[in-house]
């Protein structure tokens, strides 16, 4: 089980530290601009009692995953960035959604792909974010820290075809996720077999 419990933390690993040489290596031979100049950043309004478990769109708070509004705010396609608690953590939606007031929305991104934005700050960001931290109770991040992220802004050509071998890699990842959940489920449905037919 421990194996299996590694095989999948190692994925993961590996893929962002995949993430992180990419960009590292953009950043050194491509100019990079501002994400407040590439984009339009927004703070959300809902208060987090504003949400409906039951609601018809999801609900974009500072968690990894979201809940449910009877309402929203935005139509668009957009990046989720969580301003307090998993500070950092990024998610990418399209559609009609609803913002917590902690979460900051990324969205009509000018001259660059909202995808490869979103795998660069899935690489590095959050580790980025941490070290910009302000608070103590609650750490988080402020707008105006967000808008200066450097982000390498390649050729169109360069940008999608980045973003498409690293969605090939995801996707890698994933699967080997998945079959190690498999093999940890496995182990676990042995064991308690095991356990049983030995206090019978």
């Amino acid at each position: 089980k421990k194996g299996f419990e590694a095989l999948a933390e190692t994925a993961k690993a590996e893929f962002k530290a995949e993430l992180k040489e990419v960009f590292e290596g953009l950043k050194l031979c491509t100019e990079t601009c501002k994400l407040g100049s590439l984009c339009k950043i927004k703070a959300g309004k809902k208060d987090v009692r504003q949400g409906n478990p039951h609601g018809e769109f999801p609900f974009f708070t500072c968690a990894k995953t979201c809940t449910f509004a009877d309402t929203y705010s935005y139509d668009c396609a957009a990046l989720l960035v969580a301003g307090n608690g998993d500070v950092g953590y990024t998610q990418k939606y399209v559609g009609k959604f609803e913002v917590y007031q902690r979460t900051y929305v990324l969205y009509d991104f000018k001259n660059v792909d909202i995808d490869f934005v979103y795998y660069l700050m899935a690489g590095e960001f959050q580790e980025w974010a941490y070290s910009k931290l302000m608070g103590n109770t609650m750490p988080y991040i402020k707008m105006g820290v967000l808008s200066e992220f450097q982000v390498p802004v390649p050729s169109p050509f360069v940008q999608h075809h980045t973003v498409s071998c690293l969605a090939e890699a995801k996707a890698h990842a994933e699967f080997l996720e998945a079959k190690a959940r498999e093999g940890v489920a496995v182990c676990e449905t042995m064991r308690k077999a095991i356990l049983k037919e030995a206090f019978e």
